[in-house]
């Protein structure tokens, strides 16, 4: 009886099967109705405000993040409506954002190339003439080789000018008669980079602070860029009957000394500054 059946049960699966395809088929086209629903993007569904004000509370890390999903995603979060929040955000506890970061049009890029200013430690001449300079003596010095520093009050200011003279302050307690120039050097202890060199003192180094701003020291001295300060207030009036000729070539005379050792060391003919 079970032979009798089989041959029955087979043509009964075959005239099934159309029909169970029919089925799979239309199984299939559904699931594939419901993950398109799903993979719909979320972005394009919100109105426009409302997509902008989402986006609007993502952090860098985020809008970084949202801009390598999709071309009209990078569209959308690139926009300088988000970036320029975060710019005034990054620059609010910065004292020296450079003018041409702060005046970009494209906020994200203005964002990228101050993280990467931030670490820059070549200063320009620009910069180092700007600036209000904080001048002290470290610890050590100002105890053992200077008591006059204990009644002066510290920091003290300095001024570093485009004709390549360093001043100080009319009242300032250690205004010698030195007259001090500058000029930046190529090399340190063997070391290349930028250096900025006072006279024949050891050179500086130069590096930057949690807050941008800058900082120059050797062993003996430190010069921090004071930003509330206000800008370098520029080289005082010369005195009525004062020398300008003797002034101009003394100063001449010293930068072009500086320059010269600095020539010699670049090609080897001298030893690197102790």
């Amino acid at each position: 009886m079970t032979e009798s059946l089989a041959p029955s049960m087979h043509n009964y699966n075959l005239r099934k099967l159309p029909r169970r395809m029919n089925q799979l088929e239309a199984s299939r086209a559904a699931c594939q109705s419901h993950m398109q629903d799903d993979l719909q993007d979320p972005i394009a569904l919100l109105p426009p405000l409302a997509a902008q004000h989402v986006l609007s509370h993502l952090d860098v890390t985020s809008l970084c993040n949202c801009s390598r999903v999709c071309k009209e995603w990078k569209a959308h979060v690139d926009s300088d409506t988000f970036w320029a929040p975060h710019c005034q955000l990054l620059w609010s506890t910065k004292v020296w954002v450079p003018e041409r970061l702060r005046s970009m049009e494209n906020k994200k890029l203005a964002y990228k190339l101050s993280l990467e200013d931030a670490k820059r430690t070549h200063i320009t001449e620009e910069e180092l003439c700007q600036f209000t300079w904080n001048f002290s003596f470290k610890y050590y010095v100002a105890g053992a080789l200077f008591p006059l520093l204990q009644e002066a009050v510290q920091p003290l200011h300095r001024y570093f000018h485009r004709d390549r003279t360093m001043t100080a302050p009319k009242d300032d307690p250690l205004t010698f008669e030195e007259t001090y120039v500058w000029d930046f050097r190529k090399s340190k202890d063997g070391r290349r980079g930028l250096f900025v060199q006072v006279n024949r003192y050891p050179s500086l180094e130069i590096s930057r602070m949690t807050d941008w701003s800058w900082r120059m020291e050797n062993m003996w001295v430190t010069f921090e860029s004071n930003h509330k300060a206000g800008p370098n207030p520029g080289k005082a009036p010369r005195p009525a009957g004062a020398s300008h000729v003797v002034e101009e070539e003394e100063v001449a005379l010293l930068v072009a000394g500086l320059e010269a050792i600095a020539a010699m060391e670049e090609e080897g003919h001298l030893d690197p500054e102790p």
